[in-house]
């Protein structure tokens, strides 16, 4: 499963390389990546077509597990119906395995490859989309584009097109890099057809600089056929903080009040 050109840049940087010590996108990706862990406070602020509203909080854990291979937890505390729903990622060799635990259901239950474009908790990003901010990347194959320019900056840009076993709803994934801050500035999900599907760009204005790192703190989902949208807000994280592996277990996805 490869990191290059996913948007692990994105939620999980820590020591970007700049383009100068580096022109290869999968060392700069790779050097944004915590050498341990991270914790993340968020927030998913969905617009449907007529504007009504509904916001999501939660926390969002990663842990890197032997191999260099990913875990994440997402544990849901607000609204008062989502309240301790969790989603748990665990990155193997050439796939991933995912599973979810609703409060209604009091069971975990596995995330199939055709449950893979659903939405996430009502929001506009799928549980694909979430894969990939995490940096897990659906199995598929992966070159480099022309650079181009997007909002008067050069980018790198890079095509992602996913095998048809993996579950995915798109025909392609296109990420647009900014080099000299190693983020991606925007990503366009296309699905089969040459249909535009979706589009996920960030706000240049909100990037957090900490010890060489540059994090993105709002990011903006549309979904161009439905007219939704959904804004994530990472409100605050920390980095290579001690979380207990046993925390990225399906035992303690069904519970979640244990940790």
């Amino acid at each position: 499963m490869k990191h290059g050109v996913a948007l692990a840049a994105l939620l999980l940087a820590a020591a970007p390389l700049s383009a100068q010590e580096s022109t290869s996108l999968s060392d700069c990706v790779q050097g944004n990546l915590p050498s341990q862990s991270s914790v993340q406070k968020v927030e998913f602020r969905s617009r449907d077509r007529v504007g009504n509203g509904r916001t999501i909080r939660a926390t969002v854990n990663w842990k890197r597990f032997d191999e260099n291979r990913s875990r994440v937890m997402l544990r849901v505390h607000e609204p008062e119906d989502l309240n301790g729903a969790g989603l748990l990622a665990i990155e193997k060799e050439t796939r991933a395995d995912m599973f979810i635990y609703l409060p209604d259901l009091k069971k975990v239950k596995r995330v199939t490859s055709r449950m893979m474009s659903g939405s996430l908790f009502g929001s506009d990003f799928t549980y694909e989309d979430f894969m990939q901010l995490q940096g897990i990347q659906a199995e598929g194959r992966t070159e480099e584009l022309e650079d181009s320019t997007w909002e008067g900056a050069p980018v790198r840009v890079v095509a992602h097109y996913p095998a048809a076993e993996s579950g995915s709803a798109y025909e392609r994934v296109v990420s647009y890099w900014d080099m000299a801050n190693c983020v991606p500035v925007k990503s366009e999900m296309w699905e089969s057809g040459e249909r535009l599907r979706k589009v996920l760009t960030i706000d240049r204005e909100a990037l957090h600089r900490s010890n060489g790192a540059v994090l993105p703190k709002q990011l903006l989902m549309r979904d161009l056929r439905d007219e939704t949208s959904t804004e994530l807000l990472i409100e605050d994280i920390q980095i290579n903080v001690d979380i207990p592996r046993k925390l990225f277990s399906t035992s303690s996805l069904e519970r979640p009040r244990m940790y």
